[in-house]
């Protein structure tokens, strides 16, 4: 349902692009904290719509869906231009290659060990 987008839920994701609305979605799903959000034009909207909720006095995404397709939305233009990875340690078959992803994991983890040991930080 989430990856067909469903027509209701393309509705939904339609009021996104509403700036007020956006700016909610936007709190709700970074955890940024806002103080003014349960008092704005947006937060009404979306609560009217029955996209949020508030459960124990704090604001929330009414639900899992509804958490799921607006993130999607709000990410669009990123996910088609985002190229898919290319895993070193798969197969042609899709299977998985366990040495070569051991070995890489083996590198991975050196690197990580080696800068722990030098005080570096790792990203």
């Amino acid at each position: 349902m989430i990856l067909a987008r469903e027509t209701h839920l393309d509705a939904l994701a339609f009021h996104m692009k509403t700036p007020a609305m956006r700016k909610v979605m936007e709190t709700l799903l970074t955890g940024a904290t806002d103080f003014d959000l349960l008092e704005s034009e947006g937060f009404c909207l979306c609560l009217d719509l029955g996209l949020v909720a508030v459960e124990n006095g704090a604001p929330t995404m009414a639900n899992p869906i509804y958490r799921e397709v607006l993130t999607r939305q709000m990410t669009d233009p990123m996910q088609f231009v985002m190229p898919a990875p290319d895993f070193r340690w798969e197969n042609t078959d899709g299977s998985l290659d366990m040495d070569t992803l051991l070995k890489a994991f083996q590198m991975r983890l050196k690197s990580y060990t080696s800068a722990a040991r030098e005080g570096d930080r790792v990203v």
